[in-house]
């Protein structure tokens, strides 16, 4: 669901970020918690979309 920011480029700017600083544990449990939040977003924003165009659908 996450189409903004790929996971693997996530992971790559974060190693690269905690690499140089030494700081992996801040790194990762900043990537991670931006991970859950842009992908409960997306989620949200496409069940509102989904929900918004199958409005008069018949039920299955």
């Amino acid at each position: 669901m996450l189409a903004i920011v790929g996971f693997a480029e996530l992971t790559l700017e974060t190693r690269q970020a905690a690499g140089s600083t030494r700081a992996y544990f801040t790194f990762f449990l900043a990537a991670g918690a931006l991970y859950l939040i842009m992908t409960l977003a997306s989620g949200r924003i496409f069940g509102w979309i989904e929900a918004r165009y199958r409005r008069g659908e018949a039920a299955r």
